[in-house]
């Protein structure tokens, strides 16, 4: 399409983009360049439209420019679709920035709450500790001053003054326990420095060895269908198994003999609720035949200090069930159990099957 231009077409140019549009035009003209630019125009009607102009300037044999031959095209559509989407990128952008230097914050909060967490938690773990080390002295004096009275004075004391003496002393042993418990447990970490290879089937043989007095007593049978050799720290798993067997013999039925079952099998995450990492689980077991519990304190047996029955039913702190907890999550584990009342518990340990061997 040949055009005819005068000067006077650029007073249709929008003011803002004049000045750069006639600048262009007469550096193609006196270059007998192409004249390329996109410019906005104002028409009649006030409405802004925006061209697109791609014109080659044509001139004659004396060299006297005649007009241009080219195309001048509307593209506003365009031109909005084209800032539409700039708007969108732009705000995307801007979002997406809000969003990274908000998670930078949080970031930035939970490495300041993680710092927090594990300065408190080292505290309390020293606290309990030093509190542990220090109560035992003044028990130890309570007990020792006890002896002394029951062993120079014992006959010579009332029924009723024996009977209170009895009562001290079991309170102090229940003491003497529950402290050693509390230390043992604020000694439970996640240390991976003390793993140790270790044969869980030797482990547990060792741990009924300890029990030979009390199965002897109770007639309590305990099998063993196999379990794994795992990287563990020996001395909590030992404690593990201690506590469980334990848990079994003292809540067994007194209508019954004593059953505790240990074994192993192996179950992938996704049969674990709250377990995301894509990789197998052993699912080592410990079932008894004793008195149970309710299902809805599946959870809160584990936690400290708890007991689902009274001192003067079933002896005991209430801490062992929360160290083996600590102990298996230490281990990147998990622990549960389930139980019905009168036909016994299962407790279940579940423990990455990764550099583990049968």
């Amino acid at each position: 399409m040949k055009m005819v231009w005068g000067s006077q077409w650029l007073n249709v140019i929008h003011p803002d983009d004049r000045r750069n549009i006639e600048t262009a035009w007469r550096k193609s003209l006196s270059e007998k360049k192409t004249f390329e630019a996109k410019f906005r125009i104002e028409s009649s009607t006030g409405r802004t439209i925006v061209c697109y102009a791609n014109s080659i300037p044509q001139f004659d044999a004396n060299n006297r420019f005649t007009g241009y031959t080219g195309i001048i095209q509307d593209i506003s559509v365009q031109e909005e679709i084209k800032s539409s989407l700039e708007k969108m990128v732009l705000n995307r952008t801007d979002d997406l920035r809000k969003r990274n230097l908000e998670l930078r914050k949080a970031e930035k909060a939970l490495i300041m709450k993680n710092h927090e967490l594990e300065k408190i938690n080292n505290e309390l773990s020293s606290f309990a500790h030093i509190a542990s080390h220090d109560l035992q002295e003044p028990l130890r004096k309570i007990q020792t001053f006890i002896d002394r009275v029951v062993y120079s004075d014992g006959d010579k004391l009332s029924s009723r003054s024996k009977d209170y003496i009895d009562k001290i002393q079991s309170a102090s042993n229940r003491m003497r326990a529950l402290i050693q418990d509390i230390l043992l447990y604020s000694k439970t970490t996640n240390i991976e420095s003390g793993l140790e290879l270790t044969d869980l089937n030797q482990l547990l043989q060792e741990v009924i060895t300890e029990f030979e007095v009390k199965i002897e007593q109770t007639g309590a049978r305990i099998e063993n269908k196999g379990l794994p050799t795992l990287p563990v720290i020996r001395f909590q798993f030992h404690q593990v198994f201690l506590n469980l067997i334990s848990n079994a013999l003292k809540f067994s039925k007194e209508s019954s003999t004593p059953q505790i079952v240990f074994q192993c099998s192996i179950v992938r995450n996704t049969q674990l609720p709250g377990m995301h990492d894509s990789q197998d689980f052993y699912d080592i077991t410990v079932s008894d035949n004793g008195i149970g519990f309710h299902a809805e304190h599946a959870e809160k047996i584990f936690e400290i200090f708890n007991r689902l029955h009274s001192k003067s039913q079933v002896e005991g702190t209430g801490i062992g069930l929360a160290i083996c907890k600590k102990i298996i999550g230490g281990h990147h584990g998990r622990m549960t159990a389930e139980g019905k009342i009168n036909e016994g518990s299962t407790f279940h340990i579940y423990l990455p099957c990764s550099q583990a061997t049968v």
